[in-house]
């Protein structure tokens, strides 16, 4: 008696793949919680745009421009957080309000003068920036 041997008849070749995707949602879970949780750092250079449009507008904006020491001028003339915060309220809502920050200027600055601005009403705002040099 004579019996060939197939390699195929002794083999279950069935591989259970369960596990293997167990492990990789769980690797996925794990990835996804811990990016969730960490604070982006980023090191942003506000004060260059490429795509910086110029926009015509038919009524003089107030224009706000901050310093590298930290001033704060309203249409060239030196002023106050305080001083600031009248001159917005005294403006009608949704007129303009240019803002031109100097890079050095601290930027928390630019913040508080923006949620000043918005807590008065004003919606338009137009940033300034710099031309971004080509290499």
């Amino acid at each position: 008696m004579s019996e060939t041997f197939s390699f195929e008849d002794e083999i279950d070749a069935n591989i259970d793949l369960t596990p293997l995707i167990d492990t990789v949602f769980m690797l996925l879970i794990f990835f996804i919680m811990a990016t969730s949780f960490s604070k982006p750092v980023l090191e942003v250079a506000l004060q260059e745009a490429q795509g910086a449009v110029v926009q015509e507008r038919e009524e003089e904006p107030l224009t706000i421009t901050v310093t590298g020491d930290g001033r704060i001028m309203c249409n060239d003339e030196e002023t106050s957080l305080e001083d600031f915060e009248s001159v917005i309220a005294a403006r009608p809502e949704g007129e303009a309000v240019v803002f031109n920050v100097d890079k050095t200027a601290n930027f928390g600055i630019f913040v508080h003068l923006l949620d000043i601005a918005k807590k008065n009403g004003q919606t338009d705002f137009a940033i300034i920036t710099a031309q971004e040099e080509k290499p």
